[in-house]
């Protein structure tokens, strides 16, 4: 089982077609996504760590994803619940702005976290 949870913690990818794009890519590499819609809003820092909550304790999810970087996933740490965290851990995985989420909760947690591509880098993923 590969479920996957795109959350959105910077900004969000201005084109629906390469968010479908990303989740095809990730579906033709084995993973499913379980929250495929396209978000037309960015979340509140508090809506962001929901995000993140709702991902880490559903135990049908592998893998938590960003969709893209940018600017703006810090104003969520206020709002972690980093004990939630280190009671599931899972696979956490991005760059870019997804450091300043990143690092906390390896910092706060010991959960291993991933630099990894996010869901904006795989509309047109690279043989790489």
């Amino acid at each position: 089982m590969n479920n996957t949870f795109i959350i959105t913690p910077s900004y969000l990818m201005k084109k629906r077609r390469d968010h479908a794009q990303g989740i095809r890519t990730l579906s033709q590499l084995g993973f499913t996504v379980v929250n495929p819609e396209f978000p037309t809003m960015l979340p509140s820092p508090r809506e962001k760590a929901e995000q993140i909550h709702r991902a880490f304790s559903d135990p049908e999810i592998n893998l938590i994803l960003a969709q893209r970087g940018g600017y703006s996933a810090m104003k969520a740490l206020p709002f972690i619940d980093f004990d939630l965290i280190s009671e599931h851990p899972k696979v956490f995985a991005g760059f870019s702005d997804l450091c300043a989420l990143l690092n906390p909760i390896y910092e706060r947690t010991g959960l291993v976290t991933r630099h990894a591509p996010r869901g904006i880098n795989l509309d047109q993923p690279s043989a790489f």
